[in-house]
């Protein structure tokens, strides 16, 4: 009888992460956001990861959020034009000229240094 027990388990699926996702889905690159507690203005540079936490810069310091702790201030279609190269806000000086640079051409020792999630 163990063996028709085995057989009949009923395994559930673990909805919890996309539920967290598709909390965090409501905020876009670009928007302006509200950081609670401190009440800081911040704007949402990455998508939410599969912890529902967010990027966020608020003053220059990139920082991941949780997404219950921000609130939309002023959406980024508002904020910006279509086509909007967010890279202006985000990027450093020095990203952006290695980045344009080699778009023209290769030069030695030219790097751009991009933050991933290391997947």
């Amino acid at each position: 009888m163990s063996a028709c027990a085995c057989a009949s388990q009923i395994v559930k699926e673990k909805e919890l992460p996309r539920r967290i996702q598709s909390r965090g889905e409501k905020f876009a690159i670009g928007d302006s956001v509200v950081v609670y507690p401190q009440r800081e203005i911040g704007i949402v540079y990455a998508r939410s990861n599969d912890k529902g936490e967010i990027g966020v810069q608020v003053k220059g310091e990139k920082k991941l959020v949780n997404h219950k702790r921000i609130q939309l201030k002023v959406p980024a279609d508002k904020l910006y034009p279509e086509n909007y190269d967010f890279s202006i806000i985000f990027d450093s000086v020095a990203n952006r000229k290695a980045r344009h640079l080699m778009g023209k051409r290769h030069v030695k020792g030219n790097m751009a240094i991009t933050e991933g999630d290391g997947k």
